[in-house]
């Protein structure tokens, strides 16, 4: 007979789905810098890594408070589920 421990050990690391984490990354972004992105612009990573596809003034201002907002992300998410904005 199997421990339940090991039955629930599958469902540690479930993920939300890409919606919320596209959500997410652009409500932090609406935030602190007041920009409205597309969610067509972001692409999510299997290991949590966030892909931006905007124009290279906005991305050059996102990556400079690039903590402050995986923090704000993740925060909305209530997990670290974001590792990286690339």
């Amino acid at each position: 007979m199997k421990n339940l421990g090991h039955l629930m050990d599958r469902f540690k690391n479930l993920q939300p789905p890409e919606r919320h984490v596209k959500s997410a990354i652009i409500q932090a972004i609406f935030e602190i810098f007041n920009i409205n992105i597309n969610a067509d612009d972001i692409k999510v990573g299997y290991n949590g890594d966030i892909y931006l596809q905007v124009h290279s003034a906005i991305k050059d201002a996102i990556f400079e408070r690039k903590l402050e907002i995986m923090k704000t992300a993740n925060n909305i998410l209530k997990k670290n589920q974001i590792k990286d904005l690339l």
